[in-house]
């Protein structure tokens, strides 16, 4: 009983009780219908699946079915083995499905299906295939048709059709259970929303019942406090209930009576606090103007003080004027103001217009310098113009201030000149700026003093950094303190560009750089530790190679107040003094040797002439070899001449238009006559005419192709290639020989330098030839430089520029093979195969030419041979080898010949261009037109 009231007397407990109740049924009621259709769904879902597998293995059956039919009468048409070894597997396959079929739970059709169908698939597999294969190997096609039209046509016909009806019964089947399905849903569906709909309806009760009882006199009890609050008399209703609203109401009702209570007394105490308040304004308002000028004198120190440090550590003028003109239109009122040293034009300006500056800073009018120097500091009273006085009604006065800068000769240095309107400097202020000009002198002496230092620095920095000998300062422990660019180039590593912002590097750090570049690192290290520790050092240098210069280097010791203090070490390059020293030794050397083996001939021979009586023979052979080696001797003092006339700059050129081409071919009949090497020139230019002195040239390829000859003593190929672009020619010499070391590539253009080899040395020369090309090939603008592997060959190039820009400058044909010794024949040849496009391989030697047939293979679309000026049994062998090669068998070919040509070989080898040599030009022009003709048409 004690617990059904207290329920009564509780809003909470009463209104829960009855929600929990509803929402206990309504979830009994949800999990009823939920079961029931989770039943229904998942009956459907059941026989769902169950169709679902069923017709999977029906349509299975279906398509290895048709499958099984199409590759017997694929195999019946084409007597295919493939077919039939897929036939057989699709056999195999439907009768596994047919077994898969049957172990379903199937109905009465399903089973009469199945059993029809392994019937039909018994009598196919058992009876009508091995029938037919039977026919079909022993070529019976008649009986092989008769089985199909007796009965595998029809029935197979009837099967398949069959067995598509029973797959698309299922497959109906399938659609309608799942409408059906879906229609189920739909009206468990409407079920659900009614039943939702009627539990709204019931809950519409129960809510007005909350409304009635407890939001009403919840409402009832804000309107009373609104009342309250708004000061008017308020009188609650008395609420019988004894529930949490009645409480409510009677605790609201006793608040009330007791705020009444105590109002008087709040209002007593409110007037005692409205007095109090005036006064603490009253202080509120002095201390805040206290603050204010607490303030005022802050911002003014720290303005002050960052002046201060400014004066004292800024060193740029423009700045210092900046700086120092904004602090004094901080601290003082001022309509206009400037600053500006006097001598060096800088200045610093709020509100002045251009026009005034450059009266004031550029010309210096309108300033008493007189007065200035005397006061340092006037005033001027003037009335103000009509642009100072703007919109006002009347005129005032305008007041002037100008002061100056005394550096300590009590000179003026620098001006500050301000202006204000209507309102007067007071002789706090002036004085005040004038105490502030005084401190900006001495950072003005400051920065002068500064400059001056800087200025000596940079002097002697300059003189350190440009002198051509490296220097460093150590210290007594050995860290470098300093060091000069000129260093930091011989010793080039980059560990030197990252110790420029340091201070100081450690001994180790860089006697690491010095000895691991250095070839005589003990010796060095060594020096180095007996410069820096010994306190009186010898007077004595040391030398040492880094790299590719010698370099000596001498410690001298610093001396301050009698005490040494620091060492410094002087690196000096004596590369040059090295190399001279090397070339007096050469020259002597070279000299000694190359000289001393023609004399030593001229004389034997001489003495021999001079004391025997010889035969005619043998005198004319040693008068042969004196003239040669006098030659010889010649060449080389012409060679000395000519490398000294150079580097002196007088050695005269003849410049004129030179054709490379010829020049090649004259050069390539000079060294016909060797049989060791074989020579070939491959020109694949246009235009190749130069502006230079021919002879200068000429002796350029000579002394290059007879370098590749020389260094090549086994014999071997020498290629003299030409390739051209629109303003440059490029000449290559390439030969097989001993090669050059890697090392020894940068020295090669030295004078008097030879490789340091001793297969080298054995090859005699001056070592001027190279230093002498280089010469005149840079002296006609272009460039020389050498490739080379050892062991395998060297390639000298060098460019020329052209006489002029060609638009067209490169062969675009195959190449042309001519085989000629004779020069102006050569020289006509190739002239014209070059202007129709064909760039020209010549050789001199038939035999050579030969070999390049027989072991490389030459793309060549034509061959020119002259029979005239060589051994003919050569030539012929040469068009022996065209004709029996593969690839050059139908080559057109032209033969140059003697009268006595032999027609016969002519006739057998099919020579159809040929001319009887001596000929005219033209002739031989003719020739070559019809030649290129029969070329261009293949």
């Amino acid at each position: 009983m004690m617990k059904n009231s207290k329920i009564e007397e509780s809003i909470r407990l009463r209104y829960l009780a009855t929600v929990i109740s509803v929402f206990l049924a309504l979830i009994a009621t949800s999990v009823i219908y939920y079961s029931y259709i989770e039943h229904q769904q998942g009956k459907f879902a059941k026989k769902g699946d169950e169709l679902k597998e069923h017709y999977e293995v029906v349509e299975a059956i279906d398509s290895t079915l048709n499958s099984m039919i199409l590759r017997g009468r694929g195999y019946v048409a084409f007597n295919s083995g493939t077919e039939k070894l897929m036939l057989d597997q699709d056999i195999v396959k439907l009768g596994h499905q047919i077994t898969d079929f049957k172990e379903l739970d199937l109905n009465s059709k399903e089973r009469k299906f199945i059993n029809r169908l392994e019937s039909f698939y018994i009598k196919y597999r058992d009876d009508i295939l091995p029938t037919t294969v039977k026919s079909m190997k022993a070529g019976d096609a008649e009986a092989v048709e008769a089985i199909h039209k007796d009965y595998a046509g029809s029935v197979i016909n009837g099967e398949l059709k069959s067995t598509a009806n029973f797959k698309d019964q299922y497959h109906k089947h399938i659609h309608a259970l799942e409408a059906e399905r879906l229609e189920k849903s739909r009206k468990d569906t409407i079920i659900s929303s009614m039943f939702s709909a009627g539990f709204l309806l019931l809950l519409l009760p129960l809510v007005g019942v909350i409304i009635n009882r407890i939001i009403r006199p919840i409402e009832e009890l804000e309107k009373a406090t609104e009342q309250i609050a708004m000061g008017n008399a308020v009188q609650l209703p008395k609420r019988k209930t004894d529930d949490e609203i009645g409480r409510l109401t009677h605790s609201f009702r006793k608040m009330v009576e007791t705020i009444r209570a105590k109002e008087e007394d709040l209002m007593a105490h409110n007037e005692e606090l409205m007095a109090q308040q005036g006064e603490l304004e009253e202080q509120q308002t002095k201390i805040e103007e206290s603050l204010c000028r607490v303030k005022t004198a802050n911002d003014s120190l720290e303005r002050l003080n960052k002046l201060n440090h400014h004066l004292t550590f800024t060193l740029d003028k423009n700045e210092l004027c900046k700086i120092f003109l904004d602090f004094l239109n901080a601290q003082f009122p001022f309509d206009r103001s400037i600053f500006w040293f006097k001598e060096e034009k800088v200045y610093a300006s709020s509100n002045v217009t251009r026009q005034v500056v450059d009266t004031l800073v550029e010309t210096g009018n309108n300033v008493n310098w007189i007065r200035l120097h005397e006061e340092s500091a006037y005033v001027i009273k003037r009335a103000s113009n009509p642009e100072e006085t703007g919109f006002a009604e009347q005129a005032f006065d305008a007041y002037d201030l100008y002061c100056s800068v005394l550096n300590a000769d009590h000179e003026v240095v620098a001006v500050f000149a301000a202006t204000r309107l209507g309102t007067p400097f007071s002789e706090y202020e002036i004085d005040e700026i004038k105490g502030l000009m005084s401190r900006m002198g001495l950072a003005i002496g400051r920065i002068y003093l500064y400059e001056e230092v800087e200025m000596a620095r940079l002097l002697n920095l300059d003189i350190v950094q440009n002198i051509n000998e490296g220097i460093q300062l150590v210290d007594m422990d050995g860290s470098m303190l300093q060091y000069n660019e000129t260093l930091e180039k011989y010793v080039s590593c980059e560990g030197f560009a990252e110790w420029r912002n340091r201070q100081k590097i450690s001994y180790r750090e860089w006697t690491d750089i010095f000895l691991k570049q250095c070839e005589q690192p003990e010796e060095l290290a060594a020096y180095f530790a007996e410069a820096v520790d010994y306190p009186e050092m010898e007077d004595k240098s040391f030398h040492y190679e880094i790299g590719d210069r010698h370099m000596a280097v001498y410690a001298s010791p610093v001396y301050r107040a009698g005490k040494r203090v620091r060492t410094l070490l002087v690196h000096r390059d004596i590369t040059k003094e090295h190399e001279i020293d090397r070339m007096k030794s050469e020259l002597v050397s070279t000299v000694s040797h190359e000289l001393r083996t023609p004399l030593s001939s001229v004389l034997g021979f001489t003495e021999l002439l001079l004391t025997k009586d010889l035969k005619v023979e043998r005198r004319h052979k040693y008068l042969e070899t004196i003239h040669r080696e006098a030659k010889r001797l010649t060449n080389l003092i012409d060679n000395f001449l000519d490398i000294q006339r150079m580097e002196a700059g007088k050695q005269d050129y003849q410049m004129e238009p030179v054709r490379l081409s010829e020049l090649v071919i004259d050069v390539l009949a000079r060294f016909c006559a060797d049989q060791n090497h074989k020579i070939r020139i491959i020109d694949e230019t246009i235009h190749d005419s130069i502006l230079g002195d021919a002879g200068r040239i000429e002796q350029v390829f000579t002394n290059l192709v007879g370098n590749a000859m020389k260094f090549s003593p086994g014999g071997g190929e020498v290629e003299i290639r030409l390739v051209g672009n629109e303003d440059h020619i490029l000449i290559q010499i390439l030969d097989h020989g001993m090669g050059i070391p890697e090392s020894e590539l940068k020295k090669l253009f030295t004078k008097f330098h030879r490789v340091d080899n001793s297969e080298q040395r054995k090859v005699g020369g001056t070592g001027l030839g190279l230093a002498i090309s280089r010469e005149i090939i840079g002296d006609h603008k272009g460039e020389i430089w050498i490739e080379s592997e050892e062991g395998i060959g060297t390639t000298v190039s060098f460019t020329l520029p052209l006489e002029k820009k060609h638009a067209e400058w490169q062969t675009t044909k195959g190449k042309v093979a001519i085989i000629e010794d004779e020069p102006n024949v050569a020289m006509i040849i190739s002239e014209q195969l070059k202007s129709k496009g064909f760039p020209i391989i010549h050789y001199c030697n038939p035999l050579h030419f030969c070999e390049d047939v027989q072991k490389t293979n030459l793309q060549l679309d034509g061959v020119l041979i002259d029979f005239s000026t060589d051994d003919e049994v050569n030539g012929w062998e040469l068009v022996r080898v065209l004709k029996s090669n593969e690839q050059t068998e139908h080559t057109p070919l032209v033969v140059l010949s003697t009268p006595d040509l032999d027609e016969e070989k002519v006739r057998a080898y099919g020579i159809e261009h040929y001319l009887t040599m001596p000929c005219h030009p033209s002739e031989l022009e003719e020739t070559l037109e019809v030649f290129l003709e029969t070329e261009s048409a293949q």
